[in-house]
C-alpha cells in the first residue's frame, strides 16, 4: 500500500520551536524551529518512508472559525518575532526537498489536511499519516488514516489508529469532536458547558454517543437516570454553548484545495544537491551527515558547530557473566548510570568512555543481581526501575537526570535525550544510545549543579 504523509506545518513549527534552544545561522539567523521542523522531516522521511508528502499551512488572518465566534483562540498570545522569520525558512527547507505546500485563506491547516484525508477514501490502495502536534487531529482517525503524534517536544511520538484513539478516551475518533463541546478545549478558546469536566464529558459520550444524542434525551418527559439535576441543569443552560463548540471544534472536510497524489510524490533527501545546499545555507551540518552518510567537519559558524559525531563512544555487549564482570565492580562502587533505549538497557560507567547494552539473560541472573546492592544514576530512574524489578533486581535512585532537568530547565517542555544534548551541547543525534550514553555523565554533573547552584524552574 502506498503511503500519503500529510505535514501540519505550524503545529510542528510550534513544537519545535519550545522544545529546542534558539539555534543561529550561519548569518546570525535564529533557526532552532527551523532545525527542530528538519530534523522531524528526515526522521519522516527515514521512519515513514513516504511514497507522497505535502505539507498544510496557516495563513494570517481569521478563519471562518473565528467569524463564527470572536473569541476563538483570542487567549494566545502573538508569535514571538524570533519565530515568525522562522515560518519563511521552512519554506525554504520544503521547497529544497520537494514538498508541495497546500493552503487556503480562512481555514486552518487542519482543514486542508481533513480535505485531503477525506478525499483520499476513494484510494483505497493510499493510507494516508498526519503528522502532528495537536491532538485536534485525532478526529479524523479512520481505516487507513493514522496519526503520527509528537505528544512531548519532537521526540515522544505516539502513532494514533482507532485501537489506541479509544484506548486513551475510552470512544472512537468521531466523538472526540463532542467530547470537546461537552468540556471545551481552553487552548483554543473553545467554552463547552460551563461546569462539565473531563470525567463527565466522557461518561457523557460512552451513554449517550454525540451532542445530538444527549440533548434529545434531555428533553424527553423523563430525565436519563445516569444525568444528576445539577449536571441536568448545566447542559440545559449550556446548549447553545455545546453546539457552538462542537461547530468549532469539528475539521472540515469541504474545503476546495488543489491536490494531486503526482504532483506531492516524495524523493528521498539522500543525494539530493538542493537538501545538501539549503542545511548547508542554515548551518546544519548534523543534519547533512545523517543524509551524506560522511562526517563534516566542524565549522565554528555552524548552527551545531560542536555536534557529537566525534565521540569515541561505542557499544560493547554484554552477553555473558563474564562480560558483566567488566563493568560490575563500577555498578557496586555506585559509579553506574543506566538508561533505556525502548526496550534494551544501557549503562555506563563514569571514567569509561564505552557504552554497555546488557543482554536480558544477563542482567536476569542470581550473580548479576548481588551487583545491585547500593544506589545507581539514571535517566528517567522509574522506567529504569520498573524495567530492573521486572528481572528481580531492587536498587535505588541515586540522581535521575530526567527529574534534574525538568527542575533545572525554565524554559524548555522537552526532556528527551535528544532535546537535552541539543540544550545543554548544540548536539544532535539523543536518541543514539551511544551519543547519549557517552554524555550521560556530564549532562548529570550539569544539573546537579543547576540544582545545588538553585537554578530552578
Amino acid at each position: 500500500m502506498k503511503k500519503l504523509i500529510l505535514l501540519d506545518t505550524h503545529a510542528i513549527i510550534h513544537r519545535a520551536y519550545h522544545a529546542l534552544p534558539p539555534l543561529t545561522s550561519p548569518k546570525g539567523e535564529v533557526v532552532g524551529a527551523v532545525y527542530g521542523f528538519t530534523s522531524i522531516l528526515l526522521r519522516i522521511f527515514r521512519e515513514l518512508k513516504p511514497d507522497y508528502i505535502a505539507a498544510a499551512f496557516d495563513l494570517a488572518g481569521p478563519t471562518f472559525r473565528h467569524v463564527a465566534y470572536e473569541r476563538y483562540k483570542a487567549q494566545r498570545p502573538e508569535t514571538p518575532s524570533d519565530l515568525v522569520l522562522q515560518f519563511s525558512f521552512v519554506r525554504e527547507i520544503l521547497d529544497a526537498f520537494g514538498v508541495p505546500v497546500i493552503q487556503k485563506e480562512g481555514y486552518e491547516a487542519d482543514d486542508i489536511i481533513g480535505t485531503i484525508a477525506k478525499k483520499m477514501e476513494q484510494k483505497k490502495d493510499v493510507e494516508v499519516v498526519i503528522v502532528t502536534g495537536d491532538a485536534d487531529a485525532l478526529q479524523l482517525v479512520r481505516p487507513r488514516v493514522t496519526v503520527y503524534s509528537m505528544r512531548k517536544g519532537i521526540t515522544d511520538i505516539v502513532i494514533y489508529d482507532e485501537t489506541a484513539v479509544r484506548e486513551r478516551y475510552g470512544f472512537g475518533p468521531k466523538a472526540l469532536v463532542d467530547y470537546k463541546a461537552f468540556r471545551g478545549d481552553q487552548s483554543d478558546n473553545i467554552p463547552g458547558v460551563k461546569g462539565i469536566g473531563e470525567k463527565t464529558a466522557t461518561d457523557l459520550i460512552k451513554e449517550f454517543g454525540s451532542v445530538e444524542n444527549l440533548y434529545k434525551a434531555l428533553k424527553k418527559k423523563k430525565r436519563p437516570k445516569s444525568i444528576s439535576e445539577a449536571v441536568a441543569k448545566k447542559l440545559i443552560e449550556g446548549e447553545k454553548d455545546a453546539e457552538m463548540s462542537k461547530e468549532l471544534s469539528t475539521i472540515h472536510t469541504g474545503v476546495d484545495v488543489l491536490f494531486s497524489l503526482d504532483a506531492s510524490a516524495a524523493s528521498s533527501p539522500v543525494g539530493q544537491p538542493d537538501v545538501s545546499r539549503v542545511l548547508e545555507r542554515f548551518g546544519f551540518s548534523s543534519l547533512l551527515k545523517r543524509i551524506n552518510g560522511a562526517k563534516p567537519e566542524p565549522n565554528p559558524k555552524d548552527a551545531q558547530a560542536s555536534f557529537f559525531s566525534s565521540s569515541s563512544a561505542s557499544i560493547k555487549s554484554i552477553t555473558t557473566a563474564r562480560d558483566f564482570e567488566a563493568i560490575a565492580e563500577g555498578i557496586r562502587g555506585g559509579r553506574a548510570g543506566f538508561f533505556l533505549n525502548g526496550r534494551e538497557l544501557y549503562v555506563v560507567i563514569r571514567g569509561k568512555e564505552e557504552v554497555y547494552r546488557i543482554d536480558d539473560a544477563v542482567i536476569s541472573s542470581r550473580r548479576t543481581r548481588q551487583a545491585f546492592e547500593g544506589s545507581i544514576a539514571a535517566y528517567d530512574g522509574k522506567r529504569v526501575l520498573k524495567h530492573l524489578a521486572g528481572r528481580g533486581i531492587e536498587t535505588n535512585i541515586s540522581f535521575d537526570i530526567l527529574i534534574a532537568a525538568y527542575v533545572a530547565s525554565s524554559f524548555s517542555r522537552d526532556f528527551s535525550p535528544e532535546a537535552l544534548l541539543m540544550q545543554e551541547f548544540q548536539v544532535s543525534g539523543g536518541d543514539d544510545p551511544a551519543l547519549f550514553g557517552a554524555r550521560f555523565f556530564d549532562l548529570a554533573d550539569i544539573y546537579e549543579k543547576k540544582l545545588s547552584d538553585g537554578r530552578l524552574r
